[in-house]
Formats: C-alpha cells, sequence, structure tokens
C-alpha cells in the first residue's frame, strides 16, 4: 500500500527550497565556489625609483653607489582565489641592476650587478570580477633583500646588504582571452622596504629602497 504525502509537508518542503534557492547566503556560497582556484601571473617588469639608496663608505674611504633597482625585471605571482572579489597573492619581484664602485677622486674603478628581489604577500580586492578587464588592488608586505655591493681588487671591497621587511600596494587589471583561462595582466606595484648594511669598516648604514614595477605579461587560471 503506498503511502500519501501530507500536503502540508509538501508545503513546508516547497516553501523551504523557495526560501534556500532565493536566499542571497545561497547564492553567494555558489557563486564563490565557482570562482575558487588559483590563478599564475607572469610578467616581464620595469622597475625605477624614486630614491637612489644613497652612496656609502665603502672602503678605505671610497664609495659604492646604485642601491635602488633601475633596470627590467620580472614579477612571478600566483592567487588563490577564494570569491569573485577576494583573493590571497604571493609573489616575488626580482631584478638585477648596474652597480658602480668610486675611488676618493670620485673615478669610477669598478662597476658590476647586484641582485634585488621581493617577496609579497597580501590580499587581492577585485572591482569588476565579471568585466572583460578585472581589477584588483590590494596591500601586501614585503620582505625585500639585495646581494652585496662590490669587487674584488686583490681582495673584496665594497658593502654587505641584508634583508628586511616592508610593505607596499598593487593595482592591476587581467584581460581573458579565449576560453582556456589564459589572461593578459598588467600590474603596477609599490614598494617600500628599509634594508640594513655594513660597509668596509664593519659600521652599520640603512638603504631606503622605494621602487615602482611596472609589468605586462600572461596568466593561466587554474
Amino acid at each position: 500500500m503506498q503511502k500519501s504525502v501530507s500536503p502540508s509537508v509538501l508545503l513546508i518542503a516547497m516553501l523551504a527550497i523557495a526560501l534556500l534557492a532565493a536566499s542571497p547566503g545561497a547564492a553567494e556560497v555558489a557563486e564563490d565556489e565557482a570562482a575558487r582556484g588559483w590563478m599564475l601571473r607572469v610578467s616581464p617588469t620595469w622597475m625605477e625609483s624614486d630614491r637612489d639608496g644613497g652612496s656609502v663608505v665603502g672602503y678605505d674611504g671610497g664609495t659604492v653607489s646604485g642601491f635602488a633597482p633601475r633596470d627590467i625585471g620580472i614579477t612571478v605571482a600566483g592567487e588563490y582565489r577564494y570569491s569573485p572579489r577576494v583573493g590571497l597573492e604571493v609573489g616575488v619581484v626580482a631584478t638585477s641592476s648596474g652597480v658602480g664602485v668610486r675611488a676618493r677622486d670620485g673615478v669610477v674603478v669598478a662597476t658590476g650587478t647586484s641582485s634585488y628581489g621581493s617577496f609579497t604577500l597580501g590580499p587581492d580586492f577585485h572591482l569588476t570580477p565579471q568585466s572583460a578587464a578585472d581589477v584588483y588592488f590590494g596591500p601586501f608586505l614585503a620582505y625585500s633583500a639585495r646581494t652585496d655591493v662590490g669587487f674584488n681588487h686583490g681582495e673584496w671591497a665594497g658593502v654587505r646588504i641584508g634583508g628586511g621587511f616592508g610593505w607596499g600596494a598593487v593595482l592591476g587589471a587581467d584581460f581573458a582571452v579565449g576560453e582556456r583561462g589564459w589572461q593578459v595582466c598588467a600590474s603596477v606595484r609599490y614598494l617600500d622596504a628599509n634594508l640594513d648594511g655594513t660597509d668596509g669598516n664593519g659600521d652599520p648604514f640603512d638603504v631606503d629602497l622605494g621602487p615602482t614595477a611596472v609589468g605586462v605579461g600572461v596568466g593561466y587560471r587554474f
């Protein structure tokens, strides 16, 4: 014998389904699930600084210059998207720029390169997640470092530089290309860091860096 379903139970079930379907929470959860995933961005990057990083005593009264990054580098960033509007990004910004080591009379006696890099971590807030241009911005914490600056002339002469924490911000946009997850990516990042250094005499000094990194490259959404 088949039991009939009570009209009151059926009515309650239908109302519950209707309320659940109309609930903003349910829609947002579904949207969040669809948006979740990784986005990888790789961009050739031009770095420029409004600070020269100073010139410091490097050895026996000489000076070393060229601390601020000014050259072509690369930015690699991975963002995990939690929802259409919020993600968490971890990235690396790196470049290698020329430096000079000067004698007391101001003549450059040696030149070379020194590598600069920043590891970044922070949230991204997407302003136009459903548009052709997915514009986002976000603050981040950065750990920056530069390799030692100097040269070998019988013995090594120059300055030792360590790493330090700072902050920064990014403004970027992703443009979808086709339907396979490929993107064209553009971004502008500002980084602020104060690094500790030691000159040839063992005396400490500060290197204040504030580069702006402009990158245009490609991305892929997984």
